[in-house]
């Protein structure tokens, strides 16, 4: 149908039939149209930026069959939109709003693209070919596609590939490039977080200082003063999660050093307390040990003292009782005499008479 109607015709006369048709609901007709859509980009030539639109619609498709049915010709695919097809050269002068096109479309599908390899290599030759080629027509494209990946892309996914190799065209040779890069800080400078990019913002303050003054281009260093004055007004997004997370650890650190601290302290005074009860029971041990001892002196010298009232006593009934025993025996002794005398003084009278 493309040959019949002519590709200079097929915005008025098959466009509204192409859009159908690629958001059809049902999958083998999108397959079907994954499959052609190299094909009809080639008949396209310089008007493929007409359906720069369903590709970008076929590459967001859930369908695993019209995806694998697409990525198999898309190289081919974005060479010629970023080429503008075959004569784009001769035949028309809009070449630039389809390496755009093209640009954004393959940030789409390195979006969309969930296999790791594949998406790491896409990067890797976005910064290779185009951030450091040698034209300076395919640096200007690499930051159209940076904006395109700031648009679409999370701001860590752009701050982990790309803002460093964007920084490195502060160092261009083209004055174009660089003033192109001053338009763009502004935007660069609004995917930082802090703290999380601290020293990417000082990697940014660095290049600005350097082209404020190495800068010999007058218009570049006008654009520079400008985007300088613009950045200093901006209020850079603050990482919240980061933020409570730095917060909860120092938290967690003065918690922990208090609690150290009440531990120790508690350490000290049980071991205070500790040490005066010991001298405090030493204390008393030895108090007890004097009062015990002079207890003991005085049990002792009590029990001395009865006990020698006791020897006293007994000794006293002892010697009341040999004196008594004494005197009994005397008088005795003495009555015997009396009667020894009376019978020898009965027998001299006796013998007398």
């Amino acid at each position: 149908m493309i040959v019949f109607v002519d590709s200079k015709n097929f915005h008025l006369e098959l466009y509204s039939i192409f859009f159908c048709l690629c958001h059809d609901p049902e999958v083998p007709v999108r397959y079907t149209m994954a499959i052609s859509f190299y094909e009809v980009a080639k008949l396209l030539n310089s008007g493929v930026y007409t359906i720069q639109k369903e590709l970008v619609t076929l590459l967001q498709d859930e369908s695993l069959e019209v995806l694998d049915a697409l990525v198999g010709h898309l190289p081919e695919i974005l060479e010629l939109m970023i080429n503008g097809g075959e004569n784009s050269g001769s035949e028309s002068k809009n070449v630039l709003p389809v390496q755009k096109a093209a640009a954004r479309t393959l940030c789409v599908y390195l979006r969309y693209n969930r296999k790791q390899e594949q998406r790491h290599e896409v990067i890797q030759k976005l910064i290779e070919q185009l951030g450091q080629g040698k034209s300076y027509w395919n640096r200007l494209r690499f930051l159209d596609t940076c904006e395109f990946i700031m648009e679409l892309f999370s701001k860590s996914f752009f701050c982990k590939y790309f803002f460093l190799p964007v920084l490195e065209l502060t160092h261009d040779p083209v004055a174009n490039v660089r003033i192109k890069l001053c338009y763009l800080l502004p935007k660069v400078k609004s995917t930082l977080k802090i703290p999380t990019d601290k020293h990417l913002l000082q990697q940014l303050e660095l290049c600005i200082r350097k082209l404020l003054c190495q800068e010999k281009d007058k218009d570049v260093l006008t654009i520079v003063k400008r985007t300088v004055l613009e950045l200093d007004r901006m209020d850079i997004s603050l990482d919240a999660e980061q933020l409570e997370k730095e917060k909860q650890q120092n938290e967690g650190r003065s918690a922990n050093v208090n609690d150290k601290i009440f531990e120790k302290k508690r350490r000290d005074n049980k071991t205070s307390v500790l040490a005066k009860s010991m001298t405090l029971t030493s204390s008393g041990s030895s108090s007890c040990t004097s009062t015990d001892r002079i207890l003991c002196l005085n049990y002792n010298s009590i029990s001395d003292d009865s006990f020698r009232t006791r020897s006293t006593g007994n000794s006293g009934n002892a010697t009341f009782s040999s004196s008594s025993s004494l005197i009994a025996s005397r008088n005795s002794f003495n009555s015997a005499d009396q009667k020894n005398s009376g019978n020898k003084e009965s027998q001299s009278r006796k013998m007398s008479m």
